[in-house]
C-alpha cells in the first residue's frame, strides 16, 4: 500500500481475511477456517494454495520475516522457514488467546475474556519461544486489539484509547517499561462500531486504525505520552502541591521548586529524589507564584510583592523597583516581565533597574485585563494570557528584548496556563487537556495551531525546565514528569495538518 495513494484490492468472498509481510513475499489468507498462502504476487487474480487447516480450524494469523503464527480452535501453531520450507510446530499455551501479532522481536496476543497482554518469551533461544507470560500494563484497561511492529507495540483498550510501548526486543518482549505511552486519538464516531470491535495495525507505511467500516491512517509520526509520578512513595505525605516552577533544573542537576499557597517552598532534587524546604519571607503570608531560572528563584506573595533568592536558601531579597503590586512574573536571560494586579504589562531589561510599561494587545476585550505572563529561558518567546486567550510577543531578539507587537494564537477552548520553553510551548485548556503549539519559530512565535497531544487531564500547573522538558501537577496534586516516545513509519505523506489521523 503506497503511503500517498491508497489502493485497495477486493477479494471474494467477503469472509476472507488477509495478512502479509511488508514486502509481500509472504501472503496468507484465511477463508472458512482454512489458511491459504499466495503462490504469486498480490493482485485480484492471485493464486492461493492451502497451507494450514490444523487445530480444528484457523481463526487468526500474523506473519513475520520468515514465519507465521496462527490461532486455531485448539491452540497456537507456528510455521517457520517460510516460504520455502514451512516447518510446522504446535506451541503450548495456558490460556485461550486472540489478536495475535508477531515481529522479529516479539509475539503478542490478548488473553481472551480477561483482556490482559500475553507475550512469548525465549525467542532468542528458540524460534518457538519458551513460555507465555501475562502482563497487565500500566495505563490501558481491558485490551481489545494489539499489534507489534519492529521495536514498537500498540494496544487498543475497551475505552477506545490507543497505547504504545517501545524498546521491544528479545530481552524485553513487552518493551522497556510496563507503563505504556498514551497516544492522543481524534474523536471517532462511536456509532460506526463499539470500541471492543476496533483494531490496530502497523506497517512501514504507517499506523492504521479500523473503526467498524471506517479506517484511519496516521499521517504524521505517532507520539505517545505518559506522566509518571516523580516523588518516591516514602514521601507521599509531602507530594501535595499547587504551584510549580522547573526552570532551574537542567539535565541531572538543579531543582524543581514547588509549594502550596500556605506552605514553605519545597525544593525537589530529581538526582536524589528527595526534598529540602526553605521558608518564605518573614513578611509574607502565602505564595501566589514561583518563577525559577538557573541560580535564581523569584516568588510573588499574596500582597503582590516579589522576592528573590538563590533557590537553595531562605536569604530572600525584596524587589524594590516595581512600581506597584504584581500577580505574575517571568524572568529569562534577556529580561524580566511582570503583570501588575491592575493588568499593566511591565518589562525590565537584564541588568537594568527600570521597569517600562508595554502596551497590552490591542484586541483584548475591554472588560478583560492580562493576568499571566510567561517567558522562555532564552527570552525569545514571551506570552501573555487574558480571558482565556493567548498572545505571543513578536520580534524579540538580543538587540530588542522587548519585541515589537503582540500576535494572538487561536484555539477552540480557553487557555488557562502555559509552559514556554526555548523550542516548545505547551498549554492547558479549560478542560485540563494538554496542547502543544505547532509551527513555533522565532519568526512565527504564535505558531500555526494547537494540537492535543495527550488525553491525560492535568491541573492548571505546568512548567518546563532549562532543557524545555515538561513537568506538571496532576489531578491529585502530585508532581509528575512528562515522558514521550515517537513511532516514525518508513514512509509518510507530506502533511502537517491539525488532525493527526486521516480517513481513508
Amino acid at each position: 500500500m503506497d503511503s500517498s495513494t491508497y489502493g485497495f484490492l477486493i477479494f471474494e468472498p467477503v469472509e476472507t481475511s488477509l495478512t502479509l509481510k511488508d514486502d509481500e513475499s509472504i501472503i496468507w489468507r484465511i477463508h472458512r477456517k482454512v489458511a491459504w498462502c499466495a503462490v504469486d504476487s498480490l493482485s485480484t487474480t492471485t493464486r492461493f494454495e492451502e497451507c494450514a487447516a490444523d487445530g480444528g480450524g484457523v481463526s487468526e494469523v500474523s506473519v513475520g520475516t520468515n514465519s507465521a503464527w496462527y490461532l486455531t480452535n485448539e491452540g497456537v501453531s507456528l510455521q517457520m522457514e517460510l516460504p520455502e520450507k514451512a516447518i510446522f510446530s504446535r506451541v503450548d499455551r495456558d490460556w485461550t488467546l486472540r489478536s495475535i501479532s508477531v515481529s522479529d522481536e516479539a509475539v503478542w496476543a490478548i488473553r481472551d475474556g480477561v483482556g490482559s497482554l500475553v507475550v512469548r518469551v525465549g525467542l532468542a533461544r528458540c524460534k518457538m519461544g519458551l513460555d507465555w507470560i501475562e502482563i497487565v500494563p500500566e495505563g490501558p484497561s481491558k485490551l481489545v486489539s494489539v499489534c507489534v511492529y519492529r521495536s514498537y507495540g500498540f494496544a487498543l483498550d475497551d475505552s477506545g484509547h490507543l497505547w504504545m510501548s517501545s524498546g521491544i526486543d528479545h530481552h524485553h518482549p513487552y518493551g522497556s517499561s510496563d507503563s505504556f505511552y498514551k497516544v492522543c486519538l481524534p474523536v471517532f464516531d462511536a456509532r460506526t462500531a463499539p470500541a471492543h470491535a476496533w483494531t490496530v495495525r502497523a506497517a512501514s507505511t504507517g499506523l492504521f486504525l479500523s473503526v467498524g467500516k471506517v479506517m484511519y491512517i496516521a499521517r504524521s509520526a505517532v507520539s505517545g505520552h505518559k506522566f509518571p509520578r516523580e516523588v518516591p512513595g516514602k514521601f507521599d505525605i509531602l507530594d501535595n502541591f499547587s504551584v510549580i516552577s522547573a526552570g532551574s533544573f537542567i539535565g541531572s542537576t538543579g531543582y524543581i521548586h514547588l509549594c502550596r499557597q500556605d506552605s514553605e517552598v519545597f525544593v525537589y532534587r530529581p538526582a536524589r529524589r528527595n526534598f529540602v524546604t526553605i521558608t518564605i519571607p518573614s513578611t509574607s503570608q502565602a505564595i501566589v507564584s514561583l518563577c525559577a531560572t538557573i541560580g535564581r528563584l523569584s516568588l510573588i506573595d499574596s500582597s503582590g510583592r516579589v522576592f528573590h533568592s538563590d533557590g537553595e536558601s531562605s536569604n530572600w531579597e525584596a524587589e524594590t523597583t516595581l512600581p506597584e503590586p504584581v500577580c505574575s512574573i517571568a524572568c529569562s536571560k534577556l529580561s524580566c516581565w511582570a503583570i501588575t494586579c491592575t493588568g499593566s504589562i511591565l518589562f525590565k531589561q537584564l541588568g537594568s533597574s527600570v521597569w517600562n510599561t508595554i502596551t497590552a494587545p490591542s484586541d483584548v476585550d475591554s472588560d478583560v485585563t492580562p493576568a499571566q505572563v510567561f517567558s522562555s529561558l532564552n527570552g525569545i518567546y514571551v506570552w501573555v494570557l487574558a480571558g482565556g486567550r493567548g498572545w505571543a510577543r513578536a520580534n524579540i531578539n538580543e538587540r530588542n528584548p522587548a519585541g515589537a507587537r503582540w500576535t494572538e494564537t487561536y484555539h477552540t477552548s480557553e487557555l488557562c496556563s502555559l509552559a514556554v520553553g526555548d523550542n516548545v510551548v505547551w498549554a492547558l485548556d479549560s478542560s485540563g487537556q494538554l496542547l502543544r503549539l505547532r509551527g513555533l519559530a522565532a519568526g512565527n512565535p504564535a505558531g500555526n495551531y494547537w494540537r492535543p497531544i495527550s488525553q491525560t487531564t492535568l491541573r492548571w500547573a505546568i512548567s518546563v525546565d532549562a532543557q524545555s522538558e515538561l513537568w506538571a501537577i496532576d489531578m491529585e496534586n502530585r508532581l509528575v514528569r512528562h515522558l514521550s516516545d515517537v513511532y516514525m513509519p518508513d514512509r509518510l505523506p507530506a502533511n502537517d495538518t491539525q488532525s493527526p489521523f486521516e480517513f481513508i
